[in-house]
């Protein structure tokens, strides 16, 4: 939010912005009080939330989609994936097919608040078995056991996104949730979300969707591959070796109101991307994802380098973390180590080496 900010008032210098951001559930509510003028928001509109913008201002809220989220991070607005079993042939599968295959028939769905025709269908459409996907022989017949999230904010987006605005599901949808949300005792983890892959890991004939990051520990993942990266031990934060290994990162990094660190943008290309033309460097700015200041104290509790097999690859001109802490890390860890004349950002200046690095992980551990 400040770098946009701060593009803005090259264009408004007379604009002042006053960040807050106790959620992204409070943006609607800020808006039809009265006390926002904008509201960032991580998920699309519920119902409510469409009727109370339409009844206070008499027109629909304006929603401008600037990013897609994160790709795996806890807490951030996570990217969905859907999930087969191992021994399952099918290779892609097009929306309207998931249509089928979660949902059920409909008279119509939302859009918005309005309950729309269009978007309904009827039972024709419903896929139940694998056969009607194409797949033959011991498949044909064979039921479809479906598997995903239970009532949230992604669940809503896959409604909207897939079921076109229907919250009709296949009868034998079984739902999970996040882990926070569950109670804390032995039924509240079989219906925790990181759960559900390993329930779909036991059916062969099942089908489901989830965050990217419910993957992370899933006993399935074979080999690591680190690429300039923190590997803490259990309980270990990384504050107190990034101060015994220091870098320019330090004093490049501006904090916004809600405690989120970013690179400032005339030093992201020498400390972060030094490697990479200024102009790529400029949409490393535009696109970095911002960390939380708490990053730097939290721990975890148990690594998965500890099990798992992994590769290191060590940047020896990473500015922003000391390549003499990632070889210390690397040796830690007992991990495979290479080393590349490169930035913090190997992967977009070094493309080829690092998928031939990736290769080399997943075909040692392909047995």
């Amino acid at each position: 939010m400040p770098i946009w900010e701060e593009g803005f008032q090259k264009y408004q210098p007379e604009i002042h912005f006053e960040d807050k951001f106790p959620s992204g559930d409070a943006a609607i509510a800020g808006l039809v009080s009265d006390i926002a003028d904008l509201g960032p928001q991580g998920r699309e509109l519920v119902l409510t939330e469409y009727l109370a913008f339409y009844e206070t201002f008499h027109y629909y809220p304006t929603d401008i989609t600037v990013m897609t989220g994160a790709y795996d991070v806890d807490g951030a607005t996570c990217g969905l994936v859907i999930y087969v079993n191992k021994d399952n042939p099918v290779s892609k599968l097009t929306m309207k097919q998931l249509d089928g295959i979660f949902g059920s028939e409909r008279v119509a769905g939302l859009r918005g608040f309005k309950w729309t025709l269009e978007a309904g269908r009827g039972a024709k459409d419903d896929i139940r078995t694998w056969g009607q996907l194409g797949l033959t022989g011991e498949w044909a017949d064979k039921p479809i056991r479906t598997y995903g999230h239970g009532p949230g904010g992604t669940t809503n987006f896959f409604q909207i996104k897939v079921l076109n605005g229907s919250d009709k599901w296949n009868p034998n949808y079984k739902q999970y949730v996040e882990a926070k949300e569950a109670p804390p005792d032995e039924y509240g983890k079989a219906v925790a979300s990181e759960h559900m892959l390993e329930e779909l890991s036991k059916d062969k004939y099942g089908i489901g969707w989830a965050a990217q990051m419910h993957t992370k520990d899933y006993p399935n993942v074979k080999a690591l591959v680190y690429l300039a990266a923190f590997a803490p031990e259990a309980n270990e934060p990384v504050g107190p070796l990034t101060d015994k290994y220091p870098t320019a990162l330090g004093k490049a990094l501006r904090p916004d109101a809600a405690g989120f660190l970013y690179i400032a943008c005339d030093q992201v290309h020498d400390v972060f991307a030094a490697d990479l033309p200024e102009s790529a460097a400029r949409v490393v700015c535009a696109t970095q994802k911002p960390v939380h200041n708490s990053v730097f104290g939290a721990t975890i509790d148990s690594p998965a380098w500890k099990t798992i097999p992994s590769w290191y690859l060590v940047s020896r001109q990473d500015h922003a973390l000391n390549p003499d802490l990632e070889r210390f890390y690397a040796k830690r860890m007992g991990a495979t180590t290479s080393e590349i004349n490169a930035s913090h950002v190997a992967f977009i200046s070094h493309p080829k080496v690092v998928a031939r690095l990736i290769e080399q992980a997943a075909t040692a551990t392909a047995k």
